[in-house]
């Protein structure tokens, strides 16, 4: 047994460089790649229950003895084979392993696991993941690691694969999932409608979708955004008496995809749509479909949607190579609302930069000591820091770039790592070569610190011919942070200029002139960014 333990240790030494991760300890098996999983599911989505039979197409990457899955140990196993040959199992908690047979030589293989039982409720970071059951419905809200609460798998998004759900429920129910459906009909099993959904797009296990029950399908189509791009099928499953209300609440989304195609680049997947729970889950970015809980679908709340949308391309598109890296899928997000709020809606743009704004000062008041580089593996989503603080940064890293190079890096970076996984040294990378700066030294404040910058703004206006000269003095009193600022000057009533100035150094010097004279110069005057003044009320 000990020699076991130290060949898989070797393994994992030298395979999946992302395993073990801090947030999932337990999860995943470095020596193993996971290319393809074709799930046989028997779903009572009333009882909560499955009878099923998962087959996996993997490749082994180191010598190993036996093949272990993260799989829940409330689920009964019944059967095991490696290759079509029954093999000898063993089940722990959140884990089965699988005996190689004798000598077994060969690098890829088929692991086949019969199993059944009620379907686990157990949290992850807090709040139940798996089949979650609302008493009528399931639907898998699986991040971070509860896709082993329904199947045998390796669960952690560095392992990325294809899917097949051939899915049977009981008559009078619909089955919604990721990817496209190939086949709906009657099943064997008496009383049963069997769908078969599939995508060959590979897919982080936390972002397998899945949806089952008394289903009624809203579906319509979305016109393509450009020459190069496609119409996309926009499908929603939600209950009879929700159908009229969420046609509409869920339909600004028919504008925003295009939109948002127009920013990033082309929608990667089949479809898109939204599959509907009772519990209290606001959203999860399933791939190709996102689960709403029913109060926030009947509202419909503009931001949740753009946020869940956006998901598609940061996080399911490009995946996290370890959890660590979670602010690039919901830093990205935030950022996305934004930027849908700032040309649809400027009142929210205005309150939703302000929520950040206090997010981001918060965290370093209290000398927070995560960063969105390293979050704390324990609350992996936290709020303030991963979705506030990371739509924030990104906010600043667009001004400091400008929209146009902010929006090149990103279709860059989606670009380079679509269908696979990224980490915050990619994203910085990338960004660096598209934008034509070294972003170093943005990255090093802002994503690996947690401060903010402090700055001590003097002035003096002096005649000049025609007007005044004012020259402006900005210092950075704590380390330099790379970002743009508004600078305003103000005159006698509604004598105003409003400029931007880019503080690309700890020392700015800079003259304005202007037909007025200045009585006021204000930084960041309608306090937009996260910044201190060296004095108080400086800047007011």
């Amino acid at each position: 047994m000990l020699s076991q333990i130290l060949l898989f240790a070797a393994a994992t030494q030298v395979t999946n460089p992302q395993l073990p991760d801090p947030a999932t300890p337990g999860r995943g098996n470095a020596a193993l790649d996971v290319t393809h999983y074709h799930l046989h599911l028997r779903l009572e989505p009333e009882r909560r229950y499955v009878t099923a039979r998962a087959i996996l197409t993997a490749t082994l990457l180191a010598p190993v003895q036996r093949v272990e899955l993260d799989f829940h140990n409330l689920l009964e196993v019944v059967a095991t084979r490696i290759d079509g040959d029954e093999v000898s199992w063993s089940q722990g908690r959140h884990k089965l392993s699988l005996d190689l047979p004798e000598g077994y030589e060969n690098k890829q293989l088929t692991a086949e696991v019969e199993y059944r039982g009620l379907l686990p409720q157990s949290p992850s970071q807090g709040e139940p993941v798996g089949l979650i059951h609302d008493g009528t419905t399931l639907v898998a809200y699986l991040e971070p690691d509860g896709a082993h609460h329904f199947f045998p798998c390796n669960d952690h998004p560095s392992d990325k694969a294809t899917y097949d759900l051939e899915v049977e429920v009981p008559d009078g129910n619909l089955v919604a999932a990721l990817g496209e459906l190939v086949e709906q009909g009657a099943a064997e099993h008496p009383g049963y409608q069997r769908f078969h959904w599939r995508t060959r797009i590979p897919t982080a296990t936390y972002l397998v979708a899945l949806g089952a029950g008394p289903y009624v399908r809203l579906e319509r189509v979305v016109k393509a955004a450009g020459p190069d791009m496609r119409a996309v099928p926009i499908i929603d499953y939600c209950e009879a008496r929700d159908q009229e209300r969420l046609a509409k609440s869920l339909s600004p989304v028919a504008e925003m995809l295009p939109w948002f195609e127009q920013q990033f680049g082309p929608y990667p997947f089949e479809k898109y749509g939204h599959v509907v729970t009772r519990n209290w889950v606001g959203g999860m970015e399933d791939q190709s479909l996102t689960v709403l809980g029913r109060a926030d679908a009947r509202l419909g709340d503009p931001g949740l949607l753009a946020h869940e949308l956006a998901h598609q391309w940061f996080g399911d598109w490009v995946s996290p190579k370890q959890w660590g890296d979670v602010w690039l899928n919901e830093g990205w997000a935030t950022y996305a609302e934004w930027l849908w709020f700032q040309e649809h809606d400027a009142e929210s743009a205005a309150r939703t930069l302000a929520t950040w704004r206090r997010s981001t000062i918060r965290l370093a008041m209290r000398s927070h000591p995560h960063t969105l580089a390293r979050p704390d593996p324990e609350a992996l989503f936290d709020p303030d820091l991963v979705y506030n603080k990371g739509g924030m940064v990104l906010v600043v890293l667009d001004g400091l770039l400008g929209r146009e190079r902010m929006l090149r890096g990103a279709r860059a970076y989606l670009a380079e790592f679509g269908g696979a996984n990224a980490n915050s040294a990619d994203f910085e990378r990338v960004m660096s070569k598209a934008a034509g700066v070294d972003l170093k030294p943005f990255f090093d404040r802002w994503v690996r610190g947690n401060t903010i910058p402090e700055f001590k703004l003097e002035w003096s206006s002096s005649v000049v011919d025609g007007g005044w000269s004012t020259q402006i003095r900005i210092k950075q009193e704590n380390g330099h942070h790379p970002m743009a600022l508004a600078l305003r000057l103000q005159g006698d009533e509604e004598q105003r200029i409003d400029l931007q100035v880019r503080v690309a150094s700890e020392l700015v010097e800079k003259e304005v002139v202007t037909d007025f004279h200045p009585q006021q110069v204000q930084l960041d005057p309608d306090k937009m960014l996260p910044w201190y003044p060296s004095t108080p009320n400086e800047n007011e």
